[in-house]
């Protein structure tokens, strides 16, 4: 008898263990969406310390209540922090609407990843020097996020990242300080000694009719990474992954056209030109070149063929020109930005390196003119959105990350709009 109620006690006892467990925990946020929450918090805590760094000047230019006129930066650095505060401003508004806030939304510290949380961010506030250090490690963040992330918001991403490391280096430079550090994407291409392609060869399958011309070595496209993800940039019309059929090998193959085009351009114009103007245009043509090589590197990772090199091209009548070189590089940052939204993740960061140095070029000759090309180099449909908002912000007397609610972006009225490519393929060298 006393044995049966020693039973029924540890069956009672262990029933209401079980009643009491904690409920397990709800599900994760997938990791696109944490992480477009992580980069619109990290450029919204960025924006308002340029801001304050500038002189303390809202976006419409009225000074802010709570600025103090000793913190105002001058002359080169107040632009500098200026310009930055307008790039980031812009990125946390059109981030914040790729993000709509929600009782459930994630929080970085749970989802950040282990390059996100190598180390403590920098201290934002107080010098240009440390604001610079901050715009390179936010970049570096965002870098580290595009291998966890679906296609389209890789894209986004990357452009992102580019726009601060570059704001980062104007800012140091402005200040006389010495860079923050070369990140990842500024590493060296590789040498063409290295046989990229050899070395790939081993490890990548073979041709087979399972494969499309439009998505070589079986690399996921923007609809099939996207559809297994939950909020990510590609449900918004200003972030759009590339258009439908574009895979992989068409996307390589359009940064080949790409540079293939500076590399002639600048070539044929380092021919006519004096000796003074010759050794920058043979550097340019250099610079391009090694972001031939880059893309070989990168194509052999991803198992891709690239076609034949063109033969030639035909340099257009304004060839040289400052519109026509802006034309040429602006190009070549939207082939590479197209290209990290295609390729799978281990190729993202390869891609996203290509698309800082074409940026860097890009801005170098002026293509990058507009805040909303600044903000996100070579992402044409978040430059429209961009535009659309700070217009909208412009109209309304608020700075676009003012509002937890920014405006829609189903208003695609563009401002900026990276040109197409500026030389076309000949079949002869000219």
């Amino acid at each position: 008898m006393w044995a049966a109620v020693l039973v029924l006690a540890l069956a009672a006892g262990a029933g209401g263990a079980l009643l009491a467990a904690p409920a397990p925990p709800g599900r994760l946020p997938d990791p696109s969406a944490a992480a477009l929450v992580q980069a619109h918090d990290g450029a919204a805590r960025l924006a308002a310390a340029a801001r304050g760094l500038a002189g303390g000047q809202e976006g419409d230019g009225t000074p802010s209540p709570s600025a103090s006129p000793s913190a105002a930066a001058a002359g080169p650095v107040r632009q500098a922090a200026t310009s930055a505060a307008d790039v980031l401003e812009l990125q946390a508004g059109l981030l914040g609407a790729s993000t709509p806030r929600s009782a459930s939304a994630p929080q970085p510290s749970r989802t950040a990843s282990p390059a996100s949380t190598a180390t403590a961010p920098a201290d934002a506030s107080g010098s240009p020097a440390s604001l610079a250090t901050a715009l390179s490690q936010s970049a570096a963040t965002l870098r580290g996020d595009l291998a966890r992330v679906d296609g389209p918001t890789a894209s986004l991403l990357a452009s992102a990242a580019a726009g601060q490391q570059l704001q980062s280096e104007r800012l140091a430079l402005a200040a006389g300080a010495a860079s923050p550090g070369p990140g990842p994407s500024q590493a060296p291409s590789p040498s063409p000694s290295a046989s990229p392609s050899a070395a790939a060869a081993s490890v990548c399958p073979s041709p087979s009719g399972s494969s499309t011309a439009g998505d070589a070595g079986g690399a996921a496209t923007p609809s099939s990474a996207a559809a297994s993800a939950g909020t990510s940039a590609s449900s918004l019309p200003a972030t759009a992954a590339t258009p439908s059929g574009r895979g992989p090998a068409t996307e390589f193959a359009a940064v080949q056209s790409a540079e293939e085009a500076a590399v002639w351009t600048y070539t044929v114009l380092a021919a006519r030109a004096g000796a003074t103007e010759r050794p920058a245009l043979l550097a340019a043509a250099g610079m391009h070149r090694d972001q031939l090589d880059a893309l070989e590197g990168a194509a052999a990772g991803a198992c891709a063929a690239l076609p034949p090199a063109q033969a030639g091209f035909a340099l257009p009548t304004d060839a040289g020109s400052p519109a026509q070189v802006a034309a040429l590089e602006a190009s070549a940052v939207a082939r590479w930005s197209d290209l990290v939204g295609v390729v799978e993740a281990p190729t993202r960061a390869a891609a996203a390196g290509g698309l800082e140095r074409a940026a860097r070029r890009a801005a170098a000759v002026g293509a990058l003119g507009s805040a909303a090309a600044a903000a996100f180099p070579g992402h044409r449909a978040a430059q429209s959105a961009a535009a659309s908002l700070a217009t909208s912000s412009s109209s309304t007397g608020s700075t676009a990350s003012a509002s937890p609610t920014p405006a829609s972006s189903g208003r695609d009225t563009a401002a900026t709009t990276p040109p197409a490519t500026a030389s076309a393929p000949s079949s002869a060298a000219h």
